[in-house]
């Protein structure tokens, strides 16, 4: 092993070099001096009359001579020698150069001997436990066949240390170490001591008083080691790009408590016990807290002074916020969009007042011209056709460039799940005129997919769904699935037609074949339904569907004796043998939400009434009605907090009516109550399942993401639930089947997916007089949207 070259060496040997030349030359007869007199008696220069190259192997003598300025017939200097010396060395070529000088054929011949520095035929890497080499190589710039050179070996020695800083290990020390190999090449080997991660053990704060240490400590993401914790979610360990984001993050938590003159300073670190562990310390200046004394408005013709100020929320005398002046503008910038008014700009003028400590705020608008869309482009569709496109789009050619109904496009265009990635730029082409490029890339939209699922009550279930949701580019979709396992038989086969007839109404047809084993008896169904559903705007849509089934009961388990005792298990023997069941249902659906699949803001409402029976066709005669709405709200901008609430009720028609076993609701499972098995989550008599003519559902679901770069998110949710038997009334008195649970969600490219684990917390009169017939816990697997909305 040898030491690195040194850089400051070569200058040292250059001194030497030159002072060499002089004595070759001092030692030279007189005829070959440096000069020579003349016939007129002056002195002539002594002339290089041979230069020669030594020493090269891998460098072309041509590409040496190119660097030296000296050439044969040119004056000797040493001035221009030790240029040509320096000019050698600053191709990084070479270890030593030396230069030699004798007489020859009345002039001076140089002779350039060079020793070539060895080429680095291989770079590895030794003691690096944490960090991988193809993570270590990438911050290297001295590449293999490449000459080594010192001074670049010690820049990603400093390299590769800071690597090591980033990640937490301060003591991480590297020593350049090179291997002699044959033919003057070497390995260059980092001889890495990573030491151990440098733990941050307190967080600290000067300067503040407004706000305890505490308080702040909540508003960074900078937190001290916690050895339960940090394994899992890496805190604890220093990262100066975390920091600098916390001294933002702290700027905002004061400016938006009325703290506008604030000063946050870079972070210091002390270490501690030899560089283990560290203390952050965050010095602030908090300057005096500032109130709304003023809000106006300036530049505005298209709202009147009061209609601005009725959109912000900034009054006097709110302490000042910068985050809400910054929503008070974005909503501003949006009122004047959605009338058309794209470049409209809004500028908040802050004028302090120190002595009263109050800040008068003008929102100053530059409302510009009312825009229009010359031409809507379309790219990157190589499968979906224009008009797929251009449907949802919620502006037009040659209308206005509503910012609101922009956006209303880009969701409509993303929630179509043909694409990958979508952009709507404007571009502006002329006053207060814009083209729109909307540029998409496709992505597989046909799916065949074969899985199996798991539930505690039904068990193992085997799944095969083949789909295509954009049929030839057209948009419709077509999907075929079957579902089989030791209790349940499914199979489906849907086709719709998003734009029937051009018309923004949704045909759907569907046909279905089940068998399901209740428990309590055993159902076969075949059928189909027709729907035709008409969307008004962007997002309230009406449905109209029809229904036609042949159901059979059979296998009954109740006896005679226990419908005698248990009233509610009467109609399970009522009504075996084969039924037919005809007719229409009304629907409805308000949707705001941002995403469909995986919704992060918004609400959804809908709702459908349905009746079955008398004038309709069919043996059955009753009505149903359900209703359900949804809320989410973003937490973090990842994570969401949602509620659903659901109610049904149905009733029979007439005094002849009744209402089948098979449409009765039974809570508990997917889409209800997760706590309880399908159908548990109520009156059980003699362990079977009844179900209930009336339901009333509750659930809240806490979503963040857990992987969210492959769509893994985590779930915890609550649940509660009502199941009422016939002629009991939906009340909070049956309201008591609470459950929890925790789940995994994948956004897979089938859609969603989720495996949930709940456990029942009911304790009512149902669960201690048949504490056996509820077990939990609960295992579910399920695919869809959450709440099945």
């Amino acid at each position: 092993m040898t030491r690195p070259f040194r850089r400051h060496e070569h200058s040292l040997f250059l001194s030497f070099l030159t002072a060499l030349v002089s004595i070759f030359l001092l030692a030279l007869p007189s005829a070959h001096a440096a000069s020579a007199p003349s016939s007129s008696g002056a002195l002539l220069p002594v002339l290089v009359t041979r230069i020669e190259i030594k020493g090269n192997k891998k460098i072309d003598a041509s590409t040496i001579r190119q660097k030296i300025h000296t050439k044969v017939g040119d004056p000797f200097s040493q001035t221009s020698l030790s240029g040509d010396i320096k000019a050698l060395y600053q191709t990084g070529y070479f270890d030593r150069i030396e230069v030699y000088a004798k007489g020859f054929e009345g002039g001076v011949a140089l002779t350039f001997r060079v020793t070539e520095r060895p080429t680095v035929e291989k770079i590895s890497f030794i003691g690096n436990n944490n960090e991988s080499d193809s993570d270590l190589r990438k911050k290297l710039t001295i590449l293999p066949a490449s000459f080594y050179d010192g001074y670049e070996v010690h820049e990603n020695v400093r390299r590769i240390e800071a690597l090591y800083k980033k990640s937490g290990y301060y003591n991480a020390s590297v020593v350049p170490l090179t291997k002699k190999m044959s033919n003057n090449k070497v390995e260059l080997i980092f001889l890495v001591s990573e030491g151990t991660l440098t733990h941050i053990t307190k967080v600290s704060f000067t300067g503040n008083k407004a706000y305890s240490a505490s308080t702040l400590q909540k508003k960074i993401k900078t937190k001290p080691y916690f050895w339960l914790t940090s394994w899992w979610t890496d805190s604890g360990i220093y990262k100066k790009t975390q920091t600098e984001q916390d001294i933002e993050r702290l700027r905002d938590f004061y400016l938006n408590h009325g703290y506008i003159n604030v000063a946050v300073g870079e972070p210091k670190t002390i270490f501690h016990d030899h560089r283990k562990t560290m203390e952050i310390q965050f010095p602030l200046t908090e300057g005096d807290q500032f109130r709304i004394s003023h809000v106006g408005v300036s530049g505005n013709k298209l709202f009147t002074a009061k209609e601005v100020l009725d959109t912000v929320k900034t009054k006097p005398p709110q302490i000042f916020s910068r985050k809400r002046l910054q929503k008070d503008i974005n909503n501003l910038t949006r009122k004047y969009g959605h009338k058309g008014y794209a470049f409209a700009i809004v500028t908040p003028q802050i004028v302090p007042n120190i002595r009263k400590k109050t800040v008068s705020l003008t929102f100053l608008i530059t409302e510009g011209g009312l825009v229009h869309i010359r031409k809507i482009n379309i790219a990157g569709n190589e499968l979906t056709r224009d008009k797929v496109i251009r449907r949802v789009l919620g502006v037009q050619e040659s209308g206005i460039m509503d910012t609101q109904a922009l956006q209303d496009s880009y969701r409509n265009l993303n929630n179509l799940n043909f694409f990958k990635n979508v952009q709507i730029v404007p571009q502006q082409v002329g006053d207060n005129l814009v083209d729109l490029n909307v540029k998409v890339k496709e992505k597989p939209t046909g799916t065949f997919s074969i899985g199996g699922g798991y539930s505690t009550l039904f068990g193992v279930m085997g799944m095969a769904t083949i789909a295509q949701n954009n049929i030839f580019g057209t948009g419709d979709s077509v999907s075929l699935s079957g579902e089989l396992g030791g209790f349940i038989t499914m199979y489906s086969l849907t086709i719709t037609d998003p734009y029937f007839l051009d018309t923004p109404t949704a045909a759907t047809l569907s046909f279905f074949d089940t068998f399901m084993d209740y428990f309590t008896y055993w159902n076969s169904a075949l059928g189909g339904s027709l729907s035709l559903t008409r969307r008004f705007g962007y997002y309230f849509s009406t449905s109209l569907s029809w229904l036609v089934e042949s159901e059979q009961i059979f296998l009954v388990a109740v006896t005679p004796q226990q419908a005698q005792e248990a009233p509610a298990l009467a109609p399970f023997l009522q009504q075996v043998g084969y039924w037919t069941q005809s007719g229409p249902s009304l629907g409805f659906s308000y949707d705001r939400r941002d995403n469909y699949l995986l919704p992060h803001s918004g609400y959804h409402v809908w709702g459908n009434i349905g009746v079955y029976g008398g004038t309709f066709g069919g043996d059955t005669a009753f009505y149903q009605m359900t209703g359900n709405a949804t809320l989410f709200i973003p937490i973090t901008e990842k994570s969401t907090l949602s509620f659903h609430f659901a109610v049904g009720t149905e009733n029979p028609l007439g005094p002849d009516g009744f209402i089948p076993v098979w449409d009765r609701f039974y809570v508990g499972g997917i889409y209800s109550n997760r706590g309880y098995n399908f159908g548990f989550a109520g009156p059980m008599p003699f362990g079977y399942l009844v179900g209930g003519t009336s339901e009333l559902i509750f659930n809240a679901d806490y979503v963040w993401p857990i992987f969210a770069k492959f769509g893994f998110y985590g779930d915890i949710f609550f649940d509660n639930s009502g199941e009422y038997l016939p002629g009991q009334p939906i009340s909070l008195a049956g309201f008591d089947w609470p459950g929890t649970g925790i789940g995994i969600m994948w956004n897979s490219p089938m859609g969603p997916l989720t495996l949930d684990l709940g456990w029942p917390l009911a304790n009512n009169a149902y669960i201690q007089g048949f504490p056996g017939n509820y077990p939990g816990p609960v295992v579910n697997f399920e695919m869809g949207s959450l709440y099945g909305g």
